[in-house]
């Protein structure tokens, strides 16, 4: 062993004599020699990959995608175009060539940002990178390129030519018409269009304007539209559906068809056919107790009708109570009326019964309104002038129902029921 002080060597458990002496001071320990080491200070470092040249890169291939596609698509094109063709694969180099750039400078930002130091302007590399390639794509599906197509006129042509390109282009309204007519009949045929809609699309065609066989297939469809309104007409005819026909026809009227001379030959046609089938339908409820059913059909069927007054003399016999039959009150000359008979009557009714009674003997009457009524009537004969007419000729029946039905009649009004006197 050594001593710690001095460093001499001193054999096992004893001490160096070094200690006796009070000066001496502990003498540090020489290491061993060992194999030097460099610091770790001075190693040399593997040389870390530059992102900045990436970045770099990657940014000129963003801007040259731009660029190019510019120049392919906006300046360039139409000459690249004429000289490799329209068909040729120019029109998909210039899409092409600029997504390759684009790809390009992506990959290029994406490893750039493996180098800390420029992390942020990398990832805005990779957005200039996806954004240029959206441009082009956006461009490529929403604008594509269309080269112009040549006229085909050459100046060094003949002049026949030139005129000939002229005389084209004055035949253009012409088959612009023609196309207008065609589109008509087609949208008429697919049943897109109804008797007035293409009635008022043959009105924008100007009929003089067409020449030959144009002109004869404006004729043959108008007259096609026409039949096939008439047997439209014909066939709800069939099934007696006549307020469908004054309801189409006056639809069509309203729609500005007025003047039509088809329109007014179906109303004169059907209106009177319409009229006896009121009449008759109007009796039938009348006769079943439906008296106010009957009447709203009539009063329905008045905005349909260009005779109004037939229908309103239609309303007014229903109103009266004497479509049911040929009297009001079939037996007021052989029994005694009592209040419950008439309570139910209208005022109008109450009068023509009255006046019924007396109709049975032959009287005429003043009012052109009775008179009409009972002409009406089979069982009527007018004879008797009202002034020659003799209250003597009635029944005690007769005398009392009068006077029962005349005294209701001015119990419901003052002055009792205002016939027409004229």
């Amino acid at each position: 062993m050594y001593c710690r002080y001095c460093g001499k060597p001193i054999p096992d458990g004893e001490t160096c004599s070094c200690r006796k002496e009070q000066n001496t001071q502990p003498v540090k320990m020489q290491p061993q020699s060992s194999p030097e080491r460099k610091s770790p200070v001075l190693e040399k470092r593997p040389k870390k990959s530059n992102g900045k040249s990436l970045l770099i890169a990657s940014f000129g291939c963003s801007i040259w995608m731009i660029v190019l596609f510019l120049l392919l698509r906006f300046i360039l094109a139409d000459a690249a175009t004429e000289f490799f063709g329209a068909d040729g694969i120019y029109s998909y180099f210039m899409y092409i060539l600029p997504l390759i750039l684009g790809i390009v400078g992506l990959l290029l930002g994406i490893f750039a940002v493996w180098d800390r130091t420029i992390r942020m302007a990398s990832i805005v590399a990779i957005f200039v990178s996806v954004l240029g390639m959206a441009g082009v794509v956006g461009t490529m599906v929403f604008f594509p390129y269309e080269p112009e197509v040549s006229s085909g006129v050459n100046e060094d042509e003949p002049k026949e030519d030139a005129s000939a390109v002229q005389e084209s282009e004055e035949e253009e309204p012409e088959q612009e018409k023609s196309t207008g007519l065609n589109e008509v009949i087609k949208q008429y045929e697919a049943g897109n269009f109804d008797y007035i809609q293409a009635k008022e699309a043959l009105k924008k065609i100007e009929e003089e304007a067409l020449e030959g066989e144009e002109a004869e297939k404006f004729l043959e469809f108008q007259d096609e539209l026409e039949m096939d309104l008439k047997v439209q007409m014909s066939h709800l005819a069939a099934v007696s559906d006549y307020k469908k026909i004054m309801e189409t026809l006056r639809n069509m009227e309203n729609a500005g068809l007025g003047a039509d001379e088809v329109l007014t030959d179906l109303r004169e046609t059907y209106e009177p056919e319409y009229i006896l089938y009121l009449d008759t339908e109007s009796r039938k409820l009348a006769e079943a107790g439906n008296q106010k059913e009957a009447v709203n059909m009539l009063e329905e069927a008045k905005a349909f009708v260009d005779d109004y007054q037939a229908v309103e003399n239609l309303i007014m016999d229903i109103q009266s109570g004497v479509i049911g039959g040929e009297y009001i009150i079939p037996d007021s000359n052989s029994r005694y009326l009592t209040e419950s008979d008439i309570q139910n009557l209208s005022i109008r009714e109450i009068n023509y019964a009255k006046n019924e009674i007396y109709a049975r003997h032959g009287r005429k009457f003043k009012s052109q309104e009775l008179q009409t009524y009972f002409n009406s009537k089979s069982w009527y004969r007018g004879i008797i002038e009202p002034s020659d007419f003799q209250q003597s000729v009635l029944n005690d029946y007769e005398k009392k129902n009068a006077e029962l039905l005349s005294k209701r009649e001015f119990s419901m009004e003052s002055g009792g029921y205002k016939l027409d006197v004229n």
